[in-house]
């Protein structure tokens, strides 16, 4: 954070928070720390960048205009279309004004209400928001829109302040395992834009219960429907696991220690060299005899 003198209300201006984001999640003092970045600094709500296939169509000089332009769309789309796709009162949405912003068809689909359902929606959604298939398809580009409900907040591991970091973090520590998130709105119309994960190949991923990953889902989130393709796509109730709070370094040796046998594990202490290899060491073997003990 840039400290500058506020005393006359001049907010202090926060670099770069979308790779703050990508970097730390909700590493430093959970949702509570990003109420306080959005309190006390002077931000805008909006997080991320354009789809690779939207970027493409755009000048590089009017890429950051661009941008701008589609955040605004979209936060207008939710706020003044929110309730009517809530319902789900049509299938499909053509969005005049975004579709110029490409110079190319932009189309909304929303899924069906279905008969003596009380909640408004199928597949496409769940307890925290609804989602709504926003597709390019003169150039076969199709993202997942994800609106939260309004009176749905960051506790529980639910929520916009928690998923929204979440997602963008875990996609970028590994993008293997999540599925590609590109734009939010973290604090004014909550929404997040990420890709459409087609297919019907759920199957729970051996991954979820790898040790050695970054983020896991709990288990009681760690079924078929938050999984497709192999990829994570939805991040209620994922958290960075003690793996991934080591150091890069610390999680190279803790992989390592592995495939080791004792006697192997403390010839690898002995090659430590400074201080900072052994601070990872110690992390690493910590969280080894949490897991399989001193002996294996």
């Amino acid at each position: 954070m840039n400290k500058q003198n506020t005393s006359f209300g001049e907010r202090p201006k926060h670099p770069g928070l979308t790779k703050f984001i990508r970097k730390h999640g909700l590493d430093c003092d959970g949702v509570q720390g990003l109420k306080q970045i959005w309190t006390h600094c002077d931000i805008k709500p909006h997080i991320g960048f354009l789809p690779p296939e939207l970027r493409a169509l755009v000048d590089k000089k009017d890429l950051s205009s661009v941008t701008n332009k589609f955040f605004a769309e979209l936060d207008f789309l939710v706020m003044d279309k929110g309730e009517e796709l809530k319902h789900h009162t049509e299938m499909k949405y053509y969005l005049t004004e975004i579709g110029e912003l490409f110079n190319t068809l932009c189309v909304l689909e929303t899924y069906e209400r279905m008969p003596n359902l009380d909640y408004a929606y199928r597949e496409w959604g769940g307890a925290v928001g609804d989602v709504y298939k926003l597709t390019f398809p003169e150039i076969h580009a199709e993202y997942a829109l994800k609106v939260f409900k309004p009176d749905v907040y960051g506790y529980h591991g639910h929520g916009p302040l928690y998923e929204i970091p979440t997602a963008f973090c875990a996609n970028k520590c590994e993008p293997k395992k999540n599925n590609p998130i590109y734009m939010a709105n973290l604090f004014g119309t909550q929404y997040m834009l990420s890709k459409w994960a087609g297919g019907e190949n759920n199957i729970m991923p051996e991954y979820a219960y790898d040790i050695a990953s970054i983020f896991q889902t709990t288990c009681q989130e760690s079924h078929c429907g938050n999984f497709i393709c192999g990829k994570r796509i939805d991040f209620g109730d994922t958290y960075k696991t003690d793996y991934g709070r080591l150091s890069y370094n610390a999680r190279k040796i803790f992989r390592k220690m592995e495939n080791m046998t004792s006697r192997q594990i403390m010839q690898l202490r002995e090659q430590q060299k400074n201080n900072f290899d052994k601070s990872d060491f110690n992390a690493a073997y910590e969280l080894y005899v949490n897991f399989y003990g001193n002996v294996r």
